[in-house]
Parts: C-alpha cells; sequence; structure tokens
C-alpha cells in the first residue's frame, strides 16, 4: 500500500498492521497509518490517493477525505482567583 500525503505536507506513509502506529489490533487486515500535518498547511478539506497493490498483483485505489482544522491555542498562564472564587482573601486555609 502506498499513498501520497504531500497535501497535508507529510511523507509517504509506512502502513501497519501490528497494533501499533495508530492500528489498533495487529493481524487483523484493517492497515493504519499515523501522520502528521504540516503547520503550514491552511484548514480545510484534502484528499489523499491511496494506491493497493496485493501479492496476487491485483490493484486498487481510493481516497481518503481529510478535513484540516485550524489548531486550538492552550490557554496562558492561570490566575488562582480564576480557579478558587476567595481567592485573595487573608486569612483563609
Amino acid at each position: 500500500m502506498s499513498g501520497d500525503l504531500s497535501p497535508i505536507g507529510a511523507p509517504p506513509p509506512t502502513i501497519f498492521d501490528d497494533g501499533s502506529n495508530g492500528d489498533v489490533t495487529g493481524g487483523d487486515n484493517t492497515f493504519s497509518f499515523l501522520a502528521t500535518v504540516d503547520s503550514g498547511i491552511g484548514a480545510g478539506s484534502q484528499n489523499l490517493p491511496i494506491s493497493i497493490t496485493d501479492d496476487q498483483s491485483r490493484t486498487g485505489s481510493t481516497t481518503i477525505a481529510l478535513m484540516v482544522q485550524t489548531a486550538v491555542s492552550p490557554p496562558g498562564d492561570v490566575v488562582i482567583s480564576q480557579v478558587y472564587g476567595g481567592g485573595g482573601n487573608s486569612g483563609l486555609p
């Protein structure tokens, strides 16, 4: 199996059926891969073409439709009064 991940700025995937790298159960003929979307890729729809060839030279192809979403920034510093409403009161434990 091979795929073109250039639409998301990733190298060609290594596809697994061994219970690792995104594959849940090894040896079940369900193949998976992990890929990281390059930070320069904007939000929107992407299509990833996949080609399949087996040991008997049979071929097939498909496309994985992927929606890239804008990354959510983590919150800044947390101030005690944001977590504890009574923050700043003297004499409290």
